[in-house]
């Protein structure tokens, strides 16, 4: 009886064991469910840091998603930069979600000329080695739904291809201090008072339908010490040189075109928020840029497009109370232009304001 038993119990753990090999044998079937590519590439680019982002339509997979799947959510998606030879797992873009309703990946980042991935993988997934990748590369980029406890992952998608490109200089050195914050009128120009403070580089006004770029130089005052006298240079007046380092630049208007509503129907935009330059530094406003033409900007400030009405509150210093009064403005943005090897730069947003109006 005791070796009877003893055979049993020898006789199941082989069973056992045999069963482990074969369940483990990467030649046994894969009985998971096929799964459909039903996502797809719409675009892919580079904002002003740097960094790579692609959009994708149908990024959501909630059907093939269980809580089995080991961080794995309805949105994560497989990219891969070689067509299919190595790949990472990306996540959804939550804030710019919430913020025009795309789904907006973040792939690469770019610090100091070298290239990182923003996305999850192991060794055993073929996780790309991004010391491989730098400025000038062209990237095969590739999608697929991944795969899950109970789905294979899809077949790849299509091939978009990208150039990489490195970050572009910032225009903050081309602006004078202080005076470059502003789109003013030219007669402000006309007799600047000295100042305790530094101020070289450009500055952008506004002279009857035309917004231009004149310049600020700065000296130490003669007569006071510690102070700076300024001189301004008109458009009409600046060398070659300036007007190379301007031709560099491109702009637009913010129309209400492109801001008046956000995807969830809010307001964007009432005077210069956080949004203009998020956006535009992003990428995530399509409208057009222009070239910088030779003379001044052409600007029609009866195009009800590009002037922006919001009401402001002031306090009475004489009545204590709250005045309100409605403000006009438009808005101007400016850039310097991606090249064959460089990105955009970040933007500069100048906002010229009319004379306010009482609100009855």
């Amino acid at each position: 009886m005791k070796k009877s038993f003893c055979i049993l119990i020898t006789s199941a753990l082989i069973f056992c064991a045999l069963f482990a090999v074969v369940a483990c044998d990467p030649e046994s079937p894969d009985t998971r469910a096929s799964r459909e590519l039903d996502t797809s590439i719409v675009g892919v680019w580079q904002n002003a840091a740097g960094e790579v982002l692609a959009e994708l339509e149908n990024y959501e997979h909630e059907s093939y998603q269980f809580v089995s799947d080991s961080g794995q959510s309805a949105s994560s998606i497989d990219f891969s930069l070689d067509g299919g030879k190595t790949w990472m797992r990306g996540e959804l873009n939550e804030d710019f979600l919430a913020e025009t309703g795309r789904g907006i990946y973040l792939l690469m980042a770019s610090t100091d000329g070298a290239f990182t991935f923003n996305a999850t993988g192991s060794a055993e997934d073929r996780f790309p080695d991004p010391s491989t990748y730098h400025s000038g590369d062209t990237l095969s980029i590739t999608v697929r739904v991944p795969e899950s406890d109970t789905h294979k992952a899809s077949a790849w998608s299509e091939a978009t291809t990208y150039t990489l490109k490195a970050p572009s200089a910032e225009t903050d050195g081309l602006f004078a201090n202080h005076y470059g914050l502003f789109l003013s009128d030219i007669s402000d120009y006309g007799e600047l008072s000295a100042n305790n403070f530094e101020s070289n580089g450009f500055v952008v006004y506004k002279e009857a339908n035309s917004v231009k770029f004149g310049k600020i130089s700065s000296s130490p005052s003669e007569t006071e010490s510690g102070m700076y006298e300024y001189v301004f240079t008109p458009f009409e007046e600046l060398g070659e040189s300036d007007k190379a380092e301007i031709a560099k630049l491109e702009y637009k208007f913010v129309s209400k075109q492109e801001y008046s509503q956000s995807e969830n129907g809010s307001d964007l935009l009432s005077s210069i928020t956080p949004s203009i330059t998020t956006f535009e530094n992003e990428c995530l406003i399509l409208g057009r840029w222009t070239q910088m033409p030779e003379g001044g900007i052409p600007f029609s400030s009866s195009d009800p497009d590009l002037l922006w009405e919001y009401e402001i509150e002031i306090p009475n210093a004489t009545t204590g109370e709250i005045d309100k009064s409605t403000q006009r403005s438009f808005i101007l943005l400016l850039r310097l232009k991606a090249t064959n090897d460089t990105t955009h730069s970040n933007v500069k947003a100048l906002e010229y304001l009319y004379p306010n109006e009482p609100t009855p």
